[in-house]
């Protein structure tokens, strides 16, 4: 998924590949949203990251 400068602190989804639609799909991260602070961004990719950390330790 690439994000794009839109607004002062808005981004727009702009692009997706197969990719990063199985990425979504199997770390259950919802990007249906097409405008995200730069904040929401960083808080949805945290999400799984911490899951797959919680699960290795």
């Amino acid at each position: 998924m690439s994000y794009s400068l839109f607004e002062e602190n808005i981004y727009i989804g702009d692009y997706s590949d197969q990719i990063t639609l199985d990425i979504k799909e199997k770390l259950d991260i919802d990007l249906t949203r097409k405008y995200l602070t730069l904040g929401e961004i960083k808080k949805l990719f945290a999400q799984p990251k911490k899951a797959i950390q919680s699960a290795s330790t």
